[in-house]
């Protein structure tokens, strides 16, 4: 017996200022969103492509940024884990708070929860700069 799996309405950030293997930031985030949809994500929309100012003023090129709705049955643990890998497959690593991306996927809500928590997002604000 198959159960009906709930699904959840996700808001997710896009963002990219350093090219990908496919291209071009706003050719990734394109891509990204399609990887989203081969992830079996249902009810994909997203918002256009915006250029935003890097920061710190001065750190790499502008952002494209963008913003993408979508409904999902995942868990948010295992939703996260698969942004988190779909940024791997487009050449992001974790190695610089502040660093240049070639694909950053944020995790902003999971149905009426924003991410991250308050807490979560306290501590990292308040790192230092470096």
């Amino acid at each position: 017996m198959i159960k009906n799996l709930r699904k959840t309405r996700v808001l997710v950030g896009l963002g990219a200022n350093m090219p990908s293997s496919l291209g071009t930031p706003k050719q990734t985030l394109a891509a990204a969103l399609e990887r989203l949809e081969d992830e079996g994500v249902s009810e994909l929309e997203s918002s256009q492509f915006y250029r935003t100012p890097c920061f710190p003023i001065g750190a790499g090129p502008d952002y494209v940024n963008a913003c993408a709705s979508f409904l999902s049955d995942q868990p948010p643990q295992r939703l996260l884990a698969l942004l988190h890998a779909i940024e791997a497959e487009f050449g992001r690593q974790r190695d610089q708070r502040w660093g240049q991306r070639s694909l950053d996927l944020d995790l902003l809500a999971y149905g009426d929860d924003v991410r991250p928590d308050l807490s979560i997002y306290t501590a990292w604000k308040d790192l230092p700069m470096e």
